[in-house]
């Protein structure tokens, strides 16, 4: 109990702390850019001043119109070239947030949203966007354009290059992404827009620190819409999100990103209901778009704890 009472305050001493590096980084490129260029033609926007979130720490929940409404009056505000922080925002009371995961480039996609931007381009040290992770699967395939949903999808299940909640704001306002290497300046990368393409190949996708939750009904009972209503909302309350779901008559089971401490406070709010049980340092694998061939090279001689497959995404869930 004692943990989950401290857990808000120990998560916006994070958010605290954290956001140190991008405040003092800022700072560092602003002054090296006006030293190249001049002083005068460079500016520091604040970004905890413009990008307004709520108090959810370690993952603010943007207010998009009170964002946009300061981004556009510091910018009009401005001449020069912007310099400003990724990561971070702030709550209206003045206390910095962290805006989660691949953090940078939603700042990025902000920005660009909120001054309708004709473009954004997002460095990374792999070429573009590739079907599967090259530190991790041999012979991978860039794709030179791709669709917003695809890369939604790709990105929702855990493809590591761009985050889903960057590419909605780009979407929404049909802003372009393209992502090219800093290691080949030159290449032109992938390019995400509105776009139609021919099938693609099989997407690999490799998710690390997973936890299977399991939940019965203490009688017996089926697991009913009233039930699994209870458990959405308590793992909403927890701040769990939900991978993989599956149900069966009695038991009800996720693959979440798996967090000790929300866990915890999961298990606090629900062990008087249900009898819950958890495996941590789990691996959970995605194919989109696989062919028998794929599933085969990926799931050979291993025991999957849970698999679940549609019509274009296959995902399995395994112990290495």
């Amino acid at each position: 109990m004692r943990r989950a009472a401290l857990e808000p305050d120990y998560e916006e001493q994070y958010d605290q702390l954290v956001s140190l590096g991008e405040k003092i980084s800022v700072q560092i490129v602003s002054g090296a850019l006006a030293g190249a260029l001049a002083k005068d033609v460079v500016s520091h926007l604040s970004a905890p001043l413009v990008l307004r979130t709520d108090a959810s720490w370690r993952e603010g929940r943007v207010d998009w119109q009170t964002t946009e409404r300061l981004t556009q009056e510091a910018v009009a505000a401005s001449t020069n070239i912007i310099v400003t922080e990724g990561f971070i925002g702030g709550t209206a009371d003045g206390r910095t947030t962290t805006l989660g995961r691949e953090g940078s480039d939603y700042s990025a996609a902000m920005f660009a949203y909120c001054l309708n931007a004709e473009s954004v381009t997002i460095w990374k040290d792999v070429p573009g966007l590739l079907n599967a992770d090259p530190k991790i699967f041999p012979d991978t395939v860039l794709y030179p354009e791709i669709s917003y949903q695809e890369t939604i999808e790709m990105a929702f299940y855990g493809a590591s290059v761009i985050h889903p909640k960057t590419l909605k704001p780009l979407a929404d306002r049909h802003i372009p992404l393209r992502v090219r290497s800093f290691l080949d300046p030159a290449a032109p990368g992938t390019l995400i827009h509105d776009c139609q393409h021919p099938p693609l190949v099989p997407a690999f996708i490799r998710k690390g620190g997973q936890g299977l939750l399991s939940f019965e009904s203490k009688d017996f009972a089926f697991i009913s819409e009233e039930n699994l209503e209870v458990i959405f909302g308590a793992l909403a309350q927890a701040r769990l999100k939900i991978n993989v779901m599956q149900n069966s008559a009695i038991s009800f089971s996720v693959v979440v990103d798996f967090n000790r401490m929300r866990v915890q406070r999961l298990l606090e709010i629900l062990g008087g209901q249900f009898r819950i049980q958890y495996n941590a340092d789990l691996t959970l694998f995605t194919i989109k778009h696989y062919d028998q061939a794929s599933v085969e090279q990926l799931t050979s001689g291993r025991t999957l704890l849970l698999e679940q497959r549609t019509r274009s995404t296959f995902q399995f869930l395994v112990r290495e």
